[in-house]
């Protein structure tokens, strides 16, 4: 059976000239082709969290289109006695690499699969209510990793040139910009990479309690595993920094410190993370999140409107 995981954008296209009540017969029917075509949908607490964070503020410019993503997201996953959850990357790595989980992150996911469902379908003010004080959590929640995100790639542009004064390192000097992209796109970049997420995901074991410690020669070898089994979401965060290389592309601006979360995400797509089979990757980012996908990957990234068309609505 194939799979399919809609980003945030995938929800919020597809609602976009729907009414609140015009969704409950728009993920029906979609359901009746998914089911058609042996295609079962899982659910992303990552994208989530994102459709959450600008529910929290209902003066944000986002909160009515949000409101009616996060139904549609819901139905389309969530009348099930089960949600098929998404693999995330703090449990994937926790459990391959460390033998353990991050209990309280999967609480928390857990916590935010629920105020989905509340606020799908009872999104009045009771409900808004009782949920304030976790929507507030949520949005603090993303904001933190997005800004962590932009600080990060901004602190890259200006330790590689100093000089820089905006998000293009050697903006007058193609030679050293080339020479940079030689170097990003060497195995050794990739390989710091995948280094950072193993260091992120025993920094957070650490802080809920895991006390082994690791050699450095053991963070080696987990480091070339993830390298090995998890291309895309490295390939997709050394895109977006070629990106900032190569073109005017500040990430603080045009929501561009969301890939944060469609790199993340990219570590639920292939073989080693949801079995053989095959998933399909509804974005509203596909032409840079295509040039992670490697051939064979078992992961097709198409846009909403070819995923519809694909399966015949």
């Amino acid at each position: 059976m194939a799979k399919v995981i809609f980003d945030t954008n995938g929800y919020r296209n597809l609602v976009s000239t729907k009414t609140f009540e015009e969704i409950d017969d728009c993920i029906a029917l979609i359901k009746v082709k998914e089911k058609e075509n042996d295609i079962e949908t899982m659910f992303s607490p990552i994208v989530a969290q994102e459709l959450l964070a600008h529910l929290a503020d209902k003066n944000d410019n986002a909160f009515d289109r949000c409101l009616r993503a996060n139904k549609a997201m819901y139905l389309h996953n969530g009348d099930r006695a089960q949600v098929n959850m998404f693999p995330m990357f703090e449990a994937l790595l926790a459990h391959m690499y460390f033998n353990d989980t991050p209990a309280k992150r999967i609480e928390t996911y857990n916590a935010i699969a629920q105020i989905s469902m509340h606020l799908a379908l009872n999104p009045n003010e009771a409900t808004f209510a009782i949920f304030h004080d976790k929507l507030q959590t949520i949005k603090a929640s993303v904001d933190m990793g997005e800004a962590g995100f932009v600080d990060g790639m901004f602190q890259f542009v200006k330790q590689t040139d100093p000089a820089a004064t905006d998000w293009m390192p050697f903006r007058n000097d193609p030679k050293k910009r080339q020479k940079l992209l030689t170097g990003l796109r060497s195995d050794g970049a990739s390989y710091e990479i995948a280094k950072g997420y193993i260091f992120m995901t025993h920094i957070n074991l650490i802080e809920n309690g895991h006390s082994n410690i690791y050699s450095a020669e053991q963070i080696t070898d987990f480091s070339k595993s993830v390298l090995e089994k998890f291309p895309e979401p490295i390939a997709l965060f050394k895109t977006v920094i070629e990106n900032l290389v190569n073109s005017d592309f500040p990430l603080d601006q045009a929501s561009r410190a969301n890939f944060v979360w469609d790199i993340a995400l990219m570590f639920g797509a292939g073989k080693h993370s949801i079995g053989n089979d095959k998933l399909y990757f509804v974005t509203g980012d596909k032409a840079i999140i295509n040039t992670a996908i490697r051939q064979g990957s078992g992961t097709s990234v198409l846009t909403l409107q070819e995923y519809l068309d694909y399966i015949g609505v």
